[in-house]
C-alpha cells in the first residue's frame, strides 16, 4: 500500500479546479526541514506536496487557507516535468489525499466547547484537541472516530487520538 502522512503549512488558498469532467481541490502543502551540514552552517529547506482532494471538497475549502497547518493522508505518486525558471528537470510530489486534518493556522475553525449526543460539553484546546479523558468518555476506541457538535449545529469529528475538525463528507476514487 502506498500511503504518506504530511504535516506542513499551505502555501496559498486551496482552489476547486477540474479535468477531464473531474472536480477536485487542489492546494500546495510546504513541509519545513532544518538541519545543519558539516560545515556547521544551519539550512532550512521547504518540499512542496502538490495536493488534491476529490469533489468540491465540501465545506472544507472555507479552511483551506494561506498559513493553514494541516495534516494529510493520501496516495502518493511522482513525476518529472520541465521547470521555466531553472531550465532543468526537476522532480515533484503529487498527494491525492483522502484524509486532512486542520491542525492550526491562522483562524478559528473549532468553537471551544462542542457537545456530544447526550449534551455533554466537551472543552476543546488551542490547537483542537480534547483531552485524553472526553476521548475515553466518548468511547473511541483505536482506529475509530467519534462525533460532537457545536451549539449552532455544525458537526466535528473527533479521532482516536483526539483531534477535532470539521466534518467533510467525501467519496474518494483511486486515480486510474
Amino acid at each position: 500500500m502506498n500511503q504518506l502522512t504530511i504535516i506542513g503549512n499551505l502555501g496559498a488558498d486551496a482552489r476547486v479546479e477540474s479535468s477531464n469532467g473531474r472536480q477536485f481541490v487542489s492546494f500546495n502543502v510546504g513541509e519545513n526541514r532544518k538541519f545543519q551540514k558539516q560545515d556547521g552552517t544551519e539550512v532550512e529547506e521547504t518540499t512542496w506536496y502538490s495536493c488534491s482532494l476529490d469533489g468540491d471538497g465540501k465545506g472544507l475549502l472555507q479552511y483551506l487557507t494561506k498559513g493553514r497547518q494541516v495534516l494529510c493522508i493520501g496516495r502518493m505518486t511522482t513525476r518529472v516535468y520541465s521547470s521555466p525558471k531553472e531550465h532543468k528537470f526537476v522532480a515533484g510530489v503529487n498527494l491525492f489525499v483522502s484524509r486532512v486534518e486542520l491542525l492550526g493556522g491562522v483562524s478559528e475553525t473549532v468553537p471551544r466547547q462542542l457537545a456530544d449526543d447526550t449534551g455533554y460539553l466537551h472543552n476543546v484546546l488551542k490547537a483542537y484537541y480534547i483531552p485524553e479523558e472526553s476521548v475515553k468518555m466518548l468511547g473511541i476506541k483505536k482506529g475509530q472516530q467519534g462525533t460532537l457538535r457545536s451549539v449552532d449545529g455544525r458537526e466535528f469529528m473527533v479521532t482516536d487520538s483526539g483531534w477535532v475538525m470539521p466534518v467533510v463528507t467525501q467519496n474518494n476514487q483511486d486515480e486510474k
